[in-house]
């Protein structure tokens, strides 16, 4: 016996057209079924490299960047320039660290955390006059003129402190 043709034209909604119902069948709703059909099958080529799946590169993480050295370092600054202080009083000099493009440089210490001023070696000139900490503290001791250095590697800056007496 010949089979019977049943109609499947899906059914138009929301539209003055006449609306077609199946005898014997599925209806099948239109566009929202063929684009849900369309997605899956480009999500499956998408992800499909030949045989292989596609696989993306990973994003950089932190340890990809490449932690400064003092050798990055081509310039030091010491901030102020100059400074008058009377005997007794203290001054914390900050040091600006730059490489050879002028971009600063934060060098890390073994805990990670920067080493900021920690990262130079202080002086002064006159420890008679002038003494500076480990930190770039400069404590006036005595009246004159004393010069601070801040160096790292063969890079160096410097800076003129008067101090009076009290």
């Amino acid at each position: 016996e010949p089979a019977e043709q049943v109609d499947v034209t899906p059914a138009l909604i929301g539209d003055d057209a006449p609306v077609s119902r199946p005898r014997r069948g599925i209806v099948w709703g239109g566009t929202l079924l063929g684009v849900a059909l369309l997605v899956a099958a480009l999500a499956f080529f998408l992800t499909r490299n030949g045989e292989q799946d596609a696989v993306l590169p990973a994003p950089p993480s932190v340890t990809d960047v490449p932690t400064p050295t003092p050798a990055d370092v081509a310039d030091v600054g010491l901030q102020p320039p100059q400074a008058s202080l009377s005997v007794g009083g203290s001054l914390a000099f900050r040091a600006s660290l730059l490489d050879a493009e002028r971009r600063p440089v934060t060098l890390l210490g073994d805990d990670g955390q920067p080493l900021r001023n920690r990262a130079l070696t202080w002086s002064s000139s006159d420890s008679t006059v002038l003494r500076v900490s480990e930190t770039g503290v400069a404590a006036a001791v005595g009246p004159g003129r004393a010069t601070v250095y801040g160096q790292i590697g063969e890079h160096r800056d410097s800076a003129r402190v008067s101090v009076r007496a009290p």
